[in-house]
């Protein structure tokens, strides 16, 4: 059983790859259409002939996991140069490493050994842990559904391992156009560069193959199908969630 850690409030349910309410709407529409730790010293960049072709960037979606990070932020942290991650997943590619299928045509993965230092994300609840994990009901957005969740305090489980592998997670540069142009919020789709797959997520972990998204991540993702009924009876959730976490039944 594991379990996500936190280093500021908590990892209580960032997925794989959580939508906020348009883009799941946009990732649900293609799918029918298509039926401060310093940066490591040491490692020298990679320089890839101009003549190259590449494969992939990093999309603005993933920039806030890299280097100068928020403190609210609650997923993986690379600290590493930005630039001379791509250019590292590109010689990885170039040397061999495949891209696998994601849950959709328009998502694949690249497994790489954890090159950056990144710390799991995630650890296994034992008998010397369990008095320390934490729980509360949350939400990211006020939107959303608060759910009860569960989590470690970074402080509390030093020291956290370092992963064994990257999980990059890759959309097409088509699906993105689509999502920047359906959030002008995320910038100017004539931005994006040439190359065909996004980076828009790293996932640090010790498997190399893709794990599950978190249950509460894909019942969010799924209510963009929901009838009008169900959305009420999500929305009286929301406020049941909110009272009873306030006032826990006595037993």
């Amino acid at each position: 059983m594991l379990l996500h850690i936190s280093s500021y409030l908590r990892i209580c349910s960032v997925p794989l790859v959580a939508f906020p309410t348009r883009r799941r709407a946009i990732v649900v529409q293609s799918l029918r259409h298509q039926h401060r730790q310093p940066v490591r010293r040491g490692i020298h960049p990679i320089v890839m002939p101009a003549s190259a072709q590449q494969t992939f960037f990093l999309d603005e979606f993933a920039h806030k996991q890299f280097n100068d990070i928020s403190p609210d932020y609650s997923g993986t942290r690379i600290y590493f140069d930005s630039a001379d991650f791509v250019a590292r997943i590109q010689q990885y590619h170039d040397d061999g490493r495949e891209l696998i299928g994601g849950y959709a045509p328009f998502c694949k993965h690249i497994f790489v050994p954890n090159f950056t230092g990144a710390r799991l994300g995630s650890l296994a609840i034992t008998q010397e842990n369990r008095h320390l994990l934490r729980s509360a009901y949350s939400r990211r957005r006020p939107e959303e559904l608060p759910v009860l969740s569960r989590w470690f305090q970074l402080q509390d489980v030093q020291p956290v391992p370092e992963a064994k592998f990257l999980d990059c997670i890759l959309y097409s540069r088509d699906q993105l156009l689509k999502e920047y142009e359906a959030m002008p919020e995320k910038g100017d789709p004539a931005d994006l560069p040439e190359a065909p797959w996004g980076i828009i997520s790293v996932k640090a972990q010790d498997e190399d193959y893709e794990t599950p998204m978190q249950p509460i991540t894909i019942m969010r993702n799924s209510l963009v199908r929901c009838t009008a009924a169900q959305i009420s009876i999500a929305h009286l959730c929301i406020k049941s969630c909110w009272h009873c976490s306030g006032q826990p039944p006595v037993a």
